[in-house]
C-alpha cells in the first residue's frame, strides 16, 4: 500500500490515494499559497492553483452577460447584431443564446441537425398546448415585426420547406419566378425583390410583399399560378401599379412571344 507525504509539512495522508494528498496540500498551514488555493484540485492529481476552470469562466461570462442584457434590455447578437428581444417575454436571453449558436456569422456555430427522436419528443411536448389571448397577441406582434425586418424570408412556400434557388444573390421559390427574372434582366429592366410591405385585411391586418419591383417602371410584379380569395384581398386596395403574371404569360415567355409589362 502506497502512502503519500505532504511536500510542505511532511505529514502522511490519511488515505492511500493522491486525491487525499492534494486536498491536504491545498489547505496545509505550511503552504505559502494557501490563501490562493480556493479550489480543490482535480481527481487526476493536477494542480489548478488560483485559476478557475474554462467551464467556470464560461458559466460566469454567460451569467454576467445575462445580467447585463436584462439591465439594459438589449439582446443583440455579438456576431450579426440582430435584435433577439421578444418583448416582455422572459425567454429573450434564451432566444439570443439559441440564435448565436446557429448564427451564420458565428464561426463556431452548431451545425448538427436535430435528430428525429428529439423532434418526436418536441412534438409530444408541444401538442395540445394552449395559449392565452394575451400571449397570442404578443406572438402575432413578434411575428409581424419579424416579417417587417426580414421581408426576404417571407413566403408561403417557407411553410413547406420548399427548396430555394440562389441567382445573383436573390432567392427564388419557383421556376416561374426564375423565368420572369431572366426575361426582365435580358430586357434591361433590372428586377429586384420587393422589400416594402403593403397592409391588407384578411381575417386580420397582414402584410403583402409582391414578388418583384421594377424601379424604371415604378411597377410591382406578382408571379401567380392560381388566384385565391386571399390573393384578391391583397390586390383589391393595392396603392401602386401591380402586374399579375399568370400561366399564360409564363408560357409566352418560354416561347419568346411575351409582349411585355406595359
Amino acid at each position: 500500500m502506497i502512502m503519500y507525504n505532504c511536500q510542505f509539512c511532511g505529514k502522511q495522508s490519511k488515505k492511500p490515494n493522491l486525491m487525499s494528498l492534494r486536498i491536504h496540500e491545498a489547505w496545509c498551514e505550511s503552504n505559502p499559497n494557501k490563501s490562493k488555493n480556493l479550489k480543490i484540485p482535480s481527481r487526476k492529481g493536477k494542480y489548478v492553483g488560483d485559476k478557475a476552470s474554462p467551464l467556470t469562466l464560461k458559466r460566469k461570462a454567460v451569467k454576467d452577460r445575462r445580467e447585463e442584457c436584462t439591465r439594459t434590455q438589449k439582446f443583440l447578437c455579438k456576431f450579426c447584431q440582430k435584435d433577439c428581444d421578444l418583448k416582455k417575454f422572459k425567454s429573450s436571453f434564451l432566444s439570443l443564446m439559441c440564435h448565436e449558436s446557429q448564427c451564420p456569422d458565428n464561426p463556431d456555430r452548431i451545425r448538427n441537425p436535430i435528430s428525429e427522436e428529439t423532434k418526436d419528443k418536441l412534438r409530444k411536448k408541444l401538442s395540445g398546448r394552449k395559449y392565452s389571448e394575451e400571449r397570442k397577441s404578443q406572438i402575432r406582434a413578434y411575428m409581424k415585426k419579424a416579417v417587417e425586418d426580414h421581408p426576404e424570408s417571407y413566403s408561403n412556400l417557407n411553410r413547406f420547406r420548399a427548396k430555394k434557388v440562389l441567382i445573383d444573390g436573390i432567392r427564388f421559390d419557383s421556376t416561374w419566378e426564375i423565368l420572369f427574372y431572366q426575361w426582365a434582366k435580358n430586357e434591361g429592366l433590372n428586377p429586384q425583390r420587393c422589400s416594402q410591405g403593403f397592409p391588407y385585411i384578411w381575417e386580420r391586418e397582414r402584410k403583402y410583399f409582391p414578388d418583384f419591383y421594377i424601379d424604371s417602371l415604378d411597377l410591382y410584379v406578382e408571379i401567380k399560378g392560381c388566384v385565391t380569395e386571399r390573393d384578391e384581398a391583397k390586390w383589391k386596395n393595392f396603392p401602386k401599379k401591380l402586374k399579375i403574371i399568370m400561366k399564360n404569360e409564363i408560357e409566352e415567355i418560354k416561347k419568346g412571344t411575351f409582349r411585355g409589362l406595359v
